[in-house]
């Protein structure tokens, strides 16, 4: 969770262009986007929420996440949480099954615009 540790720092406040991208689909953060904003709110529990100047869901905006994944439902839960223009296509290579990323992409149950973006549109929009 150390991208955790980045948002809660607050350097996205300070360098509000700040780009961090984050392996493998982006590890927990899609998965637990609602429990990490919940705990960047006020509660009994949560007496002293980071002090930052956005909602802590909202941070995640600044995080690409590259595909590597061989799950179907890892990688469509992804592309549901961040959308199409914050994932990266990866591979893998040359661990694991490096076909396997481009397999699942290609089942994604998105528009072939959604998945142009993640193939290559998304990489040259970042790199340029």
């Amino acid at each position: 969770m150390n991208t955790l540790r980045l948002i809660y720092s607050g350097v996205f406040d300070e360098h509000p262009a700040l780009t961090l991208i984050v392996a493998h689909t982006g590890g927990v953060l899609p998965y637990l986007k609602g429990r990490i904003e919940a705990y960047g709110r006020s509660s009994p529990l949560v007496t002293e929420p980071p002090r930052l100047s956005r909602p802590i869901g909202d941070y995640l905006a600044n995080l690409y996440v590259d595909t590597v994944c061989y799950h179907y439902e890892a990688l469509a839960c992804c592309y549901q949480v961040l959308g199409a223009e914050h994932l990266l296509f990866g591979t893998d290579h040359p661990f694991g099954a490096y076909q396997v990323p481009a397999e699942l992409l290609d089942r994604l149950d998105c528009p072939s615009s959604h998945r142009d973006m993640i193939y290559h549109g998304n990489a040259e929009r970042l790199l340029s």
